[in-house]
């Protein structure tokens, strides 16, 4: 299987369920080792199994199933609305 073949038609997907006809290139991904991405600024014990930041996504070895859901913060702010509170109707329609 071809990972970045893969990632880009699951991003293409993703744009295309959100209504977003021209999207940018995919964001950058880093896959760094560990179980949790550190985030001390957005959950309570400081662990996130992925982070979204400025058209970069942030994941671990552990933690890899939460591109599919970063990917998507990144298309929604590319709508003017990262969602971080996940309150689109994209994340039922657009996630399985």
């Amino acid at each position: 299987m071809d990972f970045g073949a893969t990632l880009l038609a699951v991003y293409l997907e993703l744009a295309a369920c959100a209504g977003l006809s021209n999207p940018k290139p995919p964001p950058t991904i880093v896959i760094q080792r560990g179980e949790w991405v550190r985030c001390p600024d957005v959950t309570p014990d400081g662990k996130c199994s992925g982070l979204h930041r400025g058209h970069r996504i942030l994941v671990t070895y552990g933690t890899t199933d939460a591109l599919r859901h970063e990917l998507l913060h990144d298309v929604l702010c590319q709508l003017g609305d990262c969602d971080p509170r996940h309150q689109r109707p994209e994340w039922t329609r657009c996630m399985p």
